[in-house]
């Protein structure tokens, strides 16, 4: 399996918490991993366990994109929280909380960019503290992710489930930008910050209940981002 953890055997969150115990196990978190673990890691799996309750869907079963056979659904959040470094011991620091394109906002008389509606909630209380990889990972999530073509409708989804995105001019030189991105010594498209966006996908699911639509875009699009990632990692391996 590359660089990805072990399977822990379990079918489900709530079945796997009580068979492995808290994320990561034992030893002393920093703050900043243990921010990233709740706000991505752990809120991910719960939001399934959502998802399967309203829908029915079978996310302990392996599943398909395109001509790929994948993971389960938890099985590939498991993997994800395991790549996302949450044993990095990075420090917290101020976090915008949803740091995505419709909340940023270019001022052409001052060239400034604004960014408008922070919001972030670690141990379920709202705060301006958590973690550099969480920012990195909802501007990726707009990048390279294309969650604002979703929203606009801008994709296709083919018969076998693949997802295709309308071309944008840019898109190379948005994609190239984040890559050539480090803050303080974390490149904006690195292994922990294409884990956590590839969740974030996964967590959204729920939240979309309305837009049945959208759900399917949001799932095809993160067996896309996981696949990609996969691929990377077997490389290196």
């Amino acid at each position: 399996m590359g660089r990805w953890g072990r399977s822990r055997g379990c079918g489900s969150w709530a079945r796997w918490r009580t068979c492995s115990g808290p994320w990561p196990p034992s030893r002393a978190t920093a703050p900043g991993d243990a921010a990233l673990r709740q706000l991505a890691a752990e809120k991910t799996l719960a939001r399934l366990e959502t998802f399967a309750r309203d829908t029915g869907w079978p996310i302990d079963k392996r599943i398909r994109y395109g001509d790929r056979a994948c993971p389960s659904l938890v099985r590939i959040a498991e993997q994800l929280a395991s790549a996302m470094d949450l044993r990095s011991g990075r420090r917290e620091v101020a976090m915008h909380g949803d740091l995505c394109f419709s909340n940023l906002l270019w001022d052409s008389r001052n060239r400034r960019i604004k960014a408008i509606d922070p919001r972030g909630a670690v141990d379920r209380a709202p705060t301006l503290h958590g973690d550099l990889r969480y920012d990195l990972a909802k501007l990726a999530h707009s990048v390279v992710g294309r969650y604002d073509q979703i929203i606009a409708g801008r994709y296709a989804l083919s018969a076998d489930g693949e997802i295709a995105f309308d071309p944008v001019a840019c898109q190379p030189w948005l994609e190239g930008a984040l890559a050539d991105l480090v803050v303080d010594g974390q490149g904006g498209l690195s292994q922990p910050v294409r884990a956590v966006m590839a969740s974030l996908f996964l967590s959204m699911l729920p939240l979309h209940a309305d837009r049945p639509d959208r759900q399917q875009a949001f799932l095809a699009n993160a067996l896309r981002l996981w696949c990609e990632l996969d691929g990377s990692l077997r490389a290196a391996a």
